[in-house]
């Protein structure tokens, strides 16, 4: 069911992998949450592999979700970590 993505070719996900990640998913679902995929960064080179449905980590929907999880991820590193919150009125 689930397989490692490396840009568009399909690596085939060992058993213990394939546990694990399904294993997460019915967790998260468990949870109301619904498990798109994994994201992970190779070390030596830095390139990203996502783990799970090609169907689902392909799309265009799942590229907008990194896309705004990369934004949130630089905001974060501009905002200074002991800014006071300010309540709106």
């Amino acid at each position: 069911m689930f397989g490692v993505m490396l840009s568009r070719f399909e690596i085939t996900a060992t058993t213990n992998e394939d546990f694990l990640l399904k294993t997460l998913s019915q967790l998260m679902h468990e949870r109301g949450f619904t498990l798109l995929g994994v994201v992970a960064m190779n070390q030596e080179d830095g390139s990203l592999i996502t783990l799970g449905d090609a169907q689902t980590t392909q799309g265009e929907e799942f590229a907008g979700i990194l896309r705004c999880l990369a934004d949130q991820i630089e905001f974060n590193l501009e905002e200074p970590e002991d800014a006071p919150l300010v309540a709106s009125a």
